[in-house]
């Protein structure tokens, strides 16, 4: 598959996680939206993870992955856990949302300009 089709879906990924983690740190009453965003979380955390070691593989950075691609890696990770956070009261859930707008514009700092 070609390169832009990667990064076509890693952005839509990106944005069908931050839908669903909305929905399931929002949806505290309604159990069918939580559920649906639970789903869609996940969905949107594995096509990250495909999409992206995708576009390392065009761009044959997997045989010796640079620094960003780790720092990333452990972004994705926070993102995977942070509702999880909210739910046991870990963490406050508009502490959540601004910790998840930060990570976004990390990893997508990292994404652009490749700093190390």
């Amino acid at each position: 598959m070609p390169l832009p089709y990667y990064h076509i879906i890693h952005l839509v990924a990106v944005m069908a996680l931050f839908a669903g983690t909305g929905a399931a740190l929002g949806a505290s009453e309604n159990e069918g939206l939580r559920k649906l965003g639970g789903i869609l979380r996940g969905s949107a955390l594995l096509l990250l993870l495909v999409s992206g070691f995708g576009m390392l593989s065009k761009l044959s950075l997997m045989k010796a992955m640079p620094l960003w691609v780790w720092v990333k890696v452990g972004i994705w990770v926070v993102a995977a856990v942070l509702p999880v956070f909210v739910k046991r009261k870990l963490l406050p859930g508009s502490a959540a949302v601004v910790l998840a707008l930060v990570l976004g514009a990390a990893a997508a700092a990292l994404g652009y300009l490749k700093p190390f």
